[in-house]
């Protein structure tokens, strides 16, 4: 049945197991259309139990083309196995199937939808049937319908359709407000090396007054504030926290040298200026810092800073940046541990940490 729903909506995912087991029935063979002797059975069945699921189960799985699928036999079939068993996914499933074949598009969603809540192991496939609904013009506002009310399996179903869609408007729109949803899009675009629209991707999902305060990089103030990543600070947990009132504070340990904060952020090619502020406790041959910036698909930095004196009160530290014009839209923005001669750690909070272009480049 799941088969038969995904492949009316264009699914051409792989087939599943033609046996279905409903969380009140037993497993039972829905390949083939009942016999008159089994129809018999099934008759035994019911007056030995009526309140059982299963006859019912059985009557439901006995018709399975698109003619039959759809008759008013049938859906009354469902709906008193519903009846019965109200956490039927079976019943669910059914109605959903039956509701797509006569056109009925948001009874399908939302049978989907219910069966969903009830969870199982039919979950995946029911998310493959929205999916292609989603995908489908002609079905896909029934889909918008179901996301508006954010249901619990809507986070899945955005990274689901984000590999094929990351680009559609309706997915953008869909995914304002889930963060799972939105780092799905971003990332999903990421992949497809198109990071000119993940990062206006990025920008559409930031709030107004996000929006409105945007520095360079963003979140200069070490706040914490969400966004999709990588456009966002992504520290590594073992070395960085943020601090309740802002900033980041850090240590830097170990033989070897450790990202500890890194963005991807857009900077315009020609003069800026760094501003950083920051304070900490780094002794003479210990481990250290190190800031750099990176064009985003470079390994080798434009610019570095070494922070290997710092102060116990925290100091303005400024310099100019020479962004490159060519291949440099975006950049890579890093602060890293550096190991030292003797193994002692290196810590420091960082307050700010603000770009500000200098001059305007000749090509702009």
């Amino acid at each position: 049945m799941l088969n038969r729903l995904t492949e009316d909506v264009g699914s051409h995912g792989p087939s599943s197991d033609p046996r279905v087991v409903d969380s009140n029935a037993n497993s039972i063979n829905h390949s083939a259309p009942a016999s008159k002797e089994s129809g018999q059975t099934i008759k035994r069945h019911f007056l030995a139990a009526p309140l059982s699921s299963g006859p019912f189960v059985e009557l439901l799985s006995s018709t399975y083309s698109g003619a039959q699928a759809r008759t008013p036999g049938r859906r009354r079939v469902a709906e008193h196995l519903l009846k019965i068993t109200p956490r039927s996914t079976f019943a669910r499933i059914s109605l959903a199937e039956i509701d797509f074949l006569s056109g009925d598009y948001a009874g399908a969603t939302h049978q989907i939808s219910y069966a969903l809540a009830l969870g199982g192991s039919n979950s995946s496939a029911l998310l493959d049937a929205l999916v292609e609904m989603a995908k489908n013009p002609e079905t896909r506002p029934f889909v918008a319908d179901l996301i508006e009310s954010r249901p619990r399996w809507s986070s899945t179903l955005l990274m689901r359709l984000a590999p094929t869609s990351a680009h559609k408007a309706y997915l953008w729109e869909w995914a304002e407000g889930d963060k799972r949803g939105e780092a799905a899009v971003v990332s999903a675009l990421l992949r497809q090396n198109r990071i000119d629209l993940a990062y206006d991707a990025f920008l559409t999902f930031l709030t107004p007054e996000s929006r409105a305060a945007m520095t360079a990089p963003f979140d200069a103030h070490f706040e914490g504030l969400p966004g999709a990543g990588p456009f966002t600070w992504d520290v590594d947990a073992r070395a960085a926290s943020f601090e309740p009132n802002g900033g980041l504070a850090v240590s830097s340990y170990g033989q070897t040298r450790k990202s500890i904060a890194r963005q991807v952020t857009k900077l315009p090619s020609g003069l800026a200026q760094a501003k950083i502020m920051m304070s900490g406790d780094v002794s003479e041959g210990g481990n250290s810092f190190e800031w750099a910036i990176y064009c985003y698909r470079s390994r080798t930095p434009f610019w570095t800073l070494p922070a290997t004196e710092l102060s116990t009160e925290p100091v303005i530290i400024q310099e100019d940046i020479s962004v490159p014009d060519a291949d440099c839209e975006f950049q890579r923005v890093e602060l890293a541990g550096l190991p030292g001669d003797f193994p002692r750690t290196g810590r420091a909070l960082i307050q700010t940490l603000e770009i500000s272009r200098l001059e305007r480049s000749s090509t702009q």
